[in-house]
């Protein structure tokens, strides 16, 4: 595990502590936990880590709430998003509800909240709302603003980056 890793396991386990402990969250304060966890995911669940016994309890204790408020305010980060925005949303999504619901069961002994399964649930719900979104807009050519995030690490599984888009990515990293 490089320090790179690191920073991002302990970036992604502040954002989730910051997102769960807020008595009052908004749009804004999820948007950045979605980042955080598309950064989180695309950089270290490729591989095996090693977690801390802070990031551990980290999410064993924040991983259900931050669900929650992310499941919550779903609906309205998913509004007035372009193409790439809800692509890496349902990348995020993604990384959420499977592969980071697969550590949090594993730290936390498969021990479940039920709201939290009604959670990842609705996640899932808005997640099939988005690929038919995704189905529905054309992307336009020309629309610059409509930037794709660096797709290294992210897994084929995510089916709606095409591989114009993957490779749209390496041509920006040779430059």
């Amino acid at each position: 595990m490089t320090e790179n890793d690191n920073k991002t396991i302990l970036s992604f386990c502040v954002s989730l502590d910051r997102l769960a402990q807020k008595s009052e969250s908004s749009v804004y304060d999820v948007e950045e936990f979605y980042n955080s966890v598309f950064e989180f995911g695309a950089q270290c669940l490729a591989e095996s880590q090693d977690f801390s016994d802070i990031e551990r309890d980290s999410i064993k204790q924040s991983y259900p709430s931050a669900v929650e408020k992310s499941a919550k305010f779903a609906a309205e980060i998913i509004q007035h998003k372009k193409l790439n925005q809800l692509k890496m949303l349902l990348s995020s999504i993604e990384f959420l509800i499977k592969d980071i619901y697969e550590i949090f069961k594993y730290f936390s002994l498969n021990d479940c909240p039920k709201s939290l399964t009604q959670n990842i649930s609705l996640l899932q719900e808005k997640q099939e709302n988005i690929k038919k979104m995704l189905k529905s807009i054309k992307n336009e050519e020309g629309d610059d603003d409509d930037e794709i995030p660096n797709l290294n690490g992210i897994p084929e599984s995510h089916d709606w980056w095409s591989d114009k888009d993957r490779k749209s990515t390496t041509k920006e990293e040779s430059k």
